[in-house]
Formats: structure tokens, C-alpha cells, sequence
């Protein structure tokens, strides 16, 4: 779908809304995940007036982090994310 002629004169949530619903349309889009912070507040009325979950990456992702703390999960410290092979204030000039 082209998403690159945006009706400059349309208010950004109304640009947003035309064009998740072209993309339900033609796409047959089942959901919709915003493009970063900047459209945030628009995805809980979105969803609301289009019917399909529209949702917000920023507060998704922080969720998603908070929920790995609270569960005592981090990254692999095999291969590429092993420890590093010295301190890390080895790194740093002094």
C-alpha cells in the first residue's frame, strides 16, 4: 500500500485513520502498530472508532521490559551477548 501521499491537510490523526483503513481495505490488516512515540496518543481512540487493535510500540516495549524485570529474565550470555572478555572499566581511558 502507499502510504507516501498523506493529505498534508488533514489533522495527523485523521491521515492516520484514512490510512489504517485503507490498509484494513486492501491489506486485509488485522491490527496496526504505530509508528513510535509520536503517534501514542491516538492508538486507544483509533482503535476504538476503526474496530481493530491499534497499537502503541512505546508503551508495548516498556511493558515488555518491565514484565522481563519483574520475571528476572535478560539476554543469552552465550555467543553474542557474552560477557566481555575484560572489566568493563578496562575499556576506558583514564
Amino acid at each position: 500500500m502507499d502510504t507516501e501521499n498523506v493529505n498534508v491537510n488533514n489533522t495527523v490523526k485523521e491521515s492516520l485513520k484514512n490510512t489504517i483503513i485503507k490498509m484494513i481495505e486492501e491489506d486485509g490488516a488485522e491490527a496496526i502498530v504505530l509508528g513510535g512515540a509520536r503517534f501514542a496518543m491516538y492508538a486507544d481512540s483509533l482503535s476504538e472508532e476503526i474496530g481493530v487493535p491499534v497499537i502503541d510500540p512505546v508503551s508495548v516495549s516498556v511493558k515488555l521490559a518491565k514484565l522481563f524485570v519483574e520475571c528476572n529474565l535478560s539476554q543469552s550470555k552465550i555467543g553474542k551477548f557474552n560477557y566481555p572478555p575484560q572489566k568493563i572499566s578496562d575499556y576506558f581511558v583514564d
